[in-house]
């Protein structure tokens, strides 16, 4: 062959190369493609970026060019480059034919990714067009219940439980489904269509229950129930949770469940337990400080008041701007009235004066405010406060600034005025359970002016309240009825059933007072010192603590164990910080000791000095002032004080004392004249003016 020949040849076999590449570069783009693929399985998100670029760039016209780009366009998304990922979806999209089966696909990533940059019109828009160009895909079900969620956030509850049931009903076997009946009853939850929830989740938990969702259906279920207040039903439901095969976060949460329910069934130790168990498990803040004020809540009815204070405080220190922190504010503020540090209780409510969240919750501050005002004798500030309330729309808050006005009232010593404002507070609201505070206090005052029947009928109206404390003072107070009525057998079977029934809470340690006092009469003495200790240690803030104290002083006194009982009272009064209320009523035991001892000077300093840390009891300790110069045998400073006395019940009584100061001087017909007109009075002294005035008229006659 020539020279010229050769060179022809080695030319075309050159030119042949040239003109077909086409299995060399195949080869190359097959490689390239996996090696993408391979990045993306490995959501090596920054790598993917890199070669799909490159890849679109070197072989636009490429078939596997669509893959990539979705490929491209979820690894912006997972990089955070929202904008640049729906560019890329824009350009995918115009290269895929009509038909294409990427279709579907592509519209969900699109709509997922417009979601996530928060453009949610597009992605309800591109959501709502799958699910009408593309009913029956595999990517279907994704797009209803993603729409549905969307709703679900928006807090537009009816439409996203359209889309839940849809999911459900048009494939029930799908991955879907199961999200779906979750999403849907957690809709229920968040309206408070409990039956509904109930209804929906009672068949599914049995169904799931070794799936992965079993634990997030039964703490559904708990939460249902224990919103329809059936709580042993909801504990049964979180013990589920807590319980479930394949443990996650939902079984953490039934801890909480558990711990709630407790609380609510007065099983308090069982819910402290479930309480601390939750909140070593969780895992961020929001849910820790969830768990301290549940377990706070707990704490304070089992007693453990410094247990308590101390969750509470942990929030208001720890998480200031969480929501509960404020919350916290106001129980912290009442535990520290509680224990006399009114002060304290001052200083955390002025710092959310102004700053609460809206007008209701500011509400709620004036109305703790004042509370502490009336404790630190400021009556003109507790009124202003509790008037700006009382013209409040909400009912619960117009009710409880009536109420508070009606305390007000009895701290005067206005007894009458304290009943019709606690009537007002009844007439102010429908709701039973708003007007429980009035009730029970317009119970007490019933029981004090004698009317028992009527008195006992309100406590009952009251124990059926949903405010845990308000029935149990409640209770203790039906107690205090029956004793007064003298029916020892119902007072006794309340109070075996308060504490059987809740053998650990405060309202349990509270009865053991009143059962100290029966127990004592029987000459066990040594059941009622455990039981005042029991009083003292669970219920150290209460009035029955006070109570029980004084008993165990008596009993000590009456052995000669120690001090005086005087002398044992004078040195609490002196040395600790007790509530103005608690210091008025030393005083005014002070005074009767005194009295008794025949110190008639001292007695009349303790007098004076109780009804001038507490105005209600000023009448009472002008009675017993009165009776101070009566047993001194003068007479006539008894009469002055008996005649300016002028509150109920201390009136009356002030003036069948006077009438019987008059028949010791015999002067009988003004003591006549008393009698008959105390005995046309409904008051329950009327039949002892009826009695004396008979007898004196028959020994006038003899």
């Amino acid at each position: 062959m020539t020279p010229r020949a050769r060179a022809c040849v080695a030319g075309l076999l050159l030119l042949s190369v040239w003109l077909a590449p086409r299995p060399v570069q195949a080869a190359e783009v097959s490689g390239n493609y996996v090696s993408i693929q391979r990045a993306f399985l490995r959501e090596d998100f920054p790598l993917v970026a890199a070669l799909a670029q490159e890849f679109l760039k070197q072989y636009p016209q490429a078939p596997e060019g669509v893959r990539v780009s979705l490929w491209l366009a979820l690894s912006f998304d997972r990089l955070q480059r929202g904008v640049e990922a729906l560019q890329v979806m824009e350009g995918l999209k115009k290269r895929l034919a009509t038909g294409h089966a990427l279709w579907p696909e592509a519209l969900y990533w699109e709509a997922e990714i417009s979601r996530k940059a928060e453009d949610i019109g597009r992605a309800k828009r591109v959501y709502q067009q799958l699910l009408e160009q593309y009913p029956n895909t595999t990517w279907t079900p994704q797009a209803e219940l993603a729409l549905g969620m969307i709703y679900m956030q928006q807090q537009a509850y009816p439409s996203a439980i359209t889309h839940f049931r849809e999911v459900a009903r048009r494939f029930p076997l799908s991955a879907q489904a199961v999200d779906a009946v979750l999403f849907e009853a957690y809709c229920y939850l968040q309206s408070r269509r409990f039956d509904d929830a109930v209804t929906l989740l009672i068949p599914y938990v049995h169904r799931q229950a070794q799936t992965r969702q079993a634990a997030q259906a039964a703490f559904y279920l708990g939460e249902a129930l224990n919103g329809l207040k059936r709580y042993d039903e909801a504990m049964a439901a979180y013990r589920r949770a807590v319980n479930a095969s394949q443990p996650s976060n939902w079984s953490t949460f039934g801890h909480f469940g558990v711990g709630w329910s407790s609380y609510q069934l007065g099983r308090c130790e069982e819910s402290v337990q479930a309480l601390a168990t939750y909140r070593q498990l969780a895992t961020t803040p929001e849910y820790q400080v969830e768990a301290l004020f549940a377990e706070g809540h707990c704490l304070q009815q089992l007693g453990r008041s410094e247990d308590a204070r101390t969750r509470f405080r942990d929030i208001v220190e720890a998480h200031a701007t969480h929501a509960l922190a404020f919350e916290s504010s106001l129980v912290l503020a009442d535990l520290e009235q509680q224990r006399g540090q009114v002060p304290s209780a001052r200083a955390l409510l002025e710092q959310w004066r102004g700053k609460a969240s809206d007008d209701a919750a500011q509400a709620r501050v004036d109305l703790q405010l004042a509370g502490v005002s009336l404790m630190e004798g400021d009556v003109a500030e507790a009124r202003r406060l509790y008037e700006q309330v009382s013209g409040s729309s909400a009912p619960q808050l117009r009710a409880a600034a009536l109420a508070g006005l009606g305390d007000l009232a009895l701290f005067q010593g206005d007894l009458p005025g304290a009943q019709a404002r606690y009537e007002s507070a009844m007439r102010s609201s429908q709701e039973p359970g708003l007007t429980a505070h009035a009730q029970l206090q317009l119970g007490r005052l019933k029981l004090q002016n004698g009317r028992l029947d009527e008195a006992i009928a309100l406590f009952r109206q009251v124990m059926a309240s949903d405010q845990s404390s308000v029935a149990d003072d409640a209770r203790l107070a039906l107690v205090v009825a029956y004793m007064t009525q003298r029916e020892q057998g119902l007072a006794r079977a309340l109070l075996g059933h308060i504490r059987r029934q809740r053998p650990h809470s405060t309202v349990a340690a509270r009865a053991a007072y009143y059962e100290a006092l029966f127990v004592l009469e029987e000459g066990e003495e040594a059941s009622a010192r455990r039981l005042c200790q029991e009083t003292l240690k669970h219920a150290a803030s209460s009035e029955e603590a006070l109570d029980a104290r004084l008993l165990l002083a008596e009993m000590r006194s009456r052995e000669r164990l120690g001090q005086s009982l005087r002398a044992q009272i004078e040195g609490w009064y002196e040395t600790e910080n007790l509530p103005r209320g608690q210091r008025a009523k030393l005083a005014l035991r002070l005074g009767d000791q005194a009295s008794r001892e025949r110190d008639y000077a001292a007695a009349l300093r303790w007098y004076d000095a109780a009804g001038r840390a507490l105005p209600a009891l000023q009448s009472e300790a002008a009675y017993r002032s009165a009776s101070c110069f009566e047993e001194g045998q003068d007479y006539e400073r008894a009469l002055q004080w008996y005649q300016a006395i002028e509150q109920p019940p201390w009136q009356v009584r002030a003036q069948l004392a006077m009438a019987k100061v008059l028949e010791r001087q015999n002067r009988i017909p003004e003591a006549l004249k008393i009698y008959a007109r105390m005995a046309k009075e409904p008051v329950p002294e009327a039949k002892v003016a009826k009695e004396r005035y008979a007898l004196l008229r028959a020994a006038q006659h003899e």
